[in-house]
């Protein structure tokens, strides 16, 4: 007899990259592979020194880029890559605006009320808007904000609640007007007060 020779030649396996994705500004994600190939009931334990890598960093304009492998060996198998997409979304604006201190109705809406502010430049578009007049009671005042970036950052929304004073009502029913309470040291809404004299004035 003569031998022969029986060669085991190595399997493919193909590691993929996995779909991520991640908002514009953040860091990238940490990226994971499929593996497509193993035999035998190998597991991706069987692989070691793969490393995956996207050209985006945490300045990337929104879009998609790819996530590639590399560096992976196993012992019996012949390593190929099939590369994964990053895609990176807009960032969405942060918007504060505190809660403005409450007006008389006969003075307009201005910039100590419709003052909010965002963490990148933009453009703002009130409503109701500057120099309205509203009724007595509680309104709702919204904003839009529109980034100069409209790439990489979404439009943006936020709400306040503004109460509005009748200067000439008598809320409290003690016979004094609420702005002349208010400018004398009275609570509008408290008619006890009539009782006493806030400014030492005899009145």
């Amino acid at each position: 007899y003569a031998a022969g020779t029986l060669t085991v030649n190595k399997a493919p396996l193909t590691i993929t990259a996995n779909p991520a994705s991640k908002i514009y500004g953040a860091p990238n994600p940490a990226f994971t592979a499929s593996y497509s190939g193993l035999l035998n009931g190998d597991t991706p334990a069987v692989v070691s020194g793969l490393s995956l890598a996207t050209t985006a960093t945490t300045g990337s304009n929104v879009g998609t880029y790819p996530i590639t492998g590399s560096g992976a060996s196993a012992a019996n198998y012949a390593v190929g890559y099939a590369a994964g997409t990053l895609t990176v979304t807009q960032a969405i604006p942060t918007l504060t605006w505190a809660t403005p201190a409450a007006i008389w109705s006969d003075v307009a809406l201005g910039n100590t009320q419709l003052n909010a502010a965002a963490n990148v430049p933009g453009t703002w578009s009130y409503s109701p808007a500057s120099g309205t007049l509203l009724p007595a009671g509680s309104h709702v005042l919204t904003v839009t904000f529109t980034p100069t970036d409209t790439v990489n950052y979404t439009t943006a929304e936020k709400s306040v609640v503004l109460l509005v004073m009748d200067p000439d009502a008598d809320d409290d029913g003690d016979g004094m007007p609420n702005r002349w309470e208010v400018q004398n040291g009275f609570d509008p809404n408290n008619p006890a007060d009539a009782l006493q004299d806030a400014n030492g004035n005899g009145i």
